[in-house]
């Protein structure tokens, strides 16, 4: 199923895709994986508030990508989560870090600079756990 949906991504059909994934996820409800493209097709559509909720789930179930807090990253800045946002940038820079993956740390370093940065200079904080 999850080769179809991708295959739909790849067509531009992220609605038809987003069913496919909802119901591989029903057949496989211990795989991460429908839930990871779930969550990238709500993304893609504009719902930062489901992608968020199926990543999640997606990481409870033992996804553990950094590439995945990333994009739940980014849903948490669409929604105006900055400290969440920043959360899961030091994670994702962390397990980056652990991996090897210099490029996607360094990525994640970069962004909760600029976050940190850009709520500096609107007045608001970003709490600094480093």
């Amino acid at each position: 199923l999850c080769a179809h949906a991708k295959r739909l991504v790849a067509a531009g059909d992220l609605e038809g895709a987003s069913r496919v994934y909802q119901l591989a996820g029903l057949r496989h409800p211990f795989d991460p994986n429908p839930w990871i493209g779930l969550g990238l097709c709500q993304k893609g559509r504009g719902d930062p508030g489901a992608a968020e909720l199926s990543l999640t789930v997606a990481r409870a179930l033992g996804a553990d990508h950094p590439g995945l807090l990333a994009h739940r990253a980014e849903c948490h800045l669409r929604l105006g989560r900055a400290d969440r946002a920043v959360d899961d940038l030091e994670n994702t820079a962390r397990e980056a870090s652990a991996l090897g993956d210099d490029a996607t740390e360094s990525r994640a370093l970069r962004s909760i600079a600029l976050i940190r940065d850009s709520q500096a200079h609107r007045g608001q904080e970003v709490r600094h756990d480093h």
